[in-house]
């Protein structure tokens, strides 16, 4: 006799991970949007709060991160471990501009670059399959102020608004 296979009509924890709408993807994106400085994947798992009163593990957060870089809605810093909320029509043009003083991370279109890095890997017979272009410095706003020695492995606490 065939086995008879049962759906459920509530959605599984994890069909609800995989669905591109969720309320923890949403949720996510906002916190990112808001957030005034780069979060990791823990950063953002203390800020979500989902209604359904259920506590998250950070595999689900990853998971989440990974659909929205995937997306083009965000991008991973690589030297922060940390995320933050881009809007670009091509990711792969952007060079972060990371403060090491207050930890701040600004964004800048570039096409020379990424065709120059491309050219250079090309000719290696090297396949670039993703790029991110971070630069460490001093924001504006550091520059001016008569501050203390820049400490770069210090950032300040994420702050949300």
């Amino acid at each position: 006799m065939p086995s008879r296979r049962f759906c459920s009509l509530r959605p599984s924890r994890s069909d609800e991970l995989q669905d591109p709408k969720t309320p923890l993807r949403d949720r996510v994106l906002d916190i990112l949007t808001k957030a005034e400085l780069p979060l990791s994947a823990y950063d953002i798992l203390r800020h979500v709060d989902m209604p359904s009163g259920r506590i998250l593990a950070p595999p689900s957060i990853y998971r989440v991160l990974a659909r929205l870089t995937k997306e083009g809605l965000v991008a991973p810093l690589e030297s922060r471990n940390a995320f933050v909320r881009i809007r670009t029509k091509d990711p792969s043009r952007l060079v972060f501009c990371i403060c090491e003083q207050c930890g701040i991370a600004q964004s800048v279109e570039n096409e020379i670059s990424p065709r120059l890095i491309d050219k250079n890997a090309d000719s290696l017979g090297f396949q670039v399959r993703r790029r991110i272009i971070e630069l460490q410095g001093l924001c504006s706003g550091c520059q001016s102020c008569p501050a203390t020695a820049v400490n770069s492995t210090s950032l300040p606490p994420q702050v949300i608004k």
